[in-house]
């Protein structure tokens, strides 16, 4: 098992078994996972172990380009403030709040003349 971090600071673990290869990037400061591939290798034809041999070298190249992954993900990450835009959302719904305080009031007007009734 190899530990190691990207040019972004993400942690990078790559856990190796005969017939498999896992690689797992994570953000360590909020433990998003950016990246869960697992290869595995086939145990068929000695032809296919060769195409398996340049997909590593291609996972070799994807670790970088899964730096530029990371950096876009970063991005994503920065995605994950339009979700404080959804509190505007949430605050739409403490509108809706406002609205059912507005008919409870209403239900308070209905309480007064129910306490005219009891005056009846």
């Amino acid at each position: 098992m190899e530990v190691s971090r990207t040019f972004l600071g993400r942690i990078r673990i790559v856990a190796t078994r005969p017939g498999a290869e896992r690689e797992i990037v994570f953000n360590p400061t909020n433990g998003l996972i950016l990246r869960d591939y697992l290869e595995l290798d086939d145990a068929g034809d000695d032809d296919e172990d060769e195409d398996n041999g340049s997909s590593q070298a291609q996972v070799s190249s994807g670790s970088g380009s899964g730096g530029g992954s990371s950096s876009n993900s970063g991005s994503g990450s920065g995605g994950d403030d339009e979700p404080d835009d959804d509190d505007s959302d949430d605050d739409d719904s403490d509108d809706s709040d406002e609205d059912d305080n507005d008919d409870d009031s209403d239900d308070d007007d209905n309480d007064d003349d129910g306490d005219d009734d009891d005056d009846k």
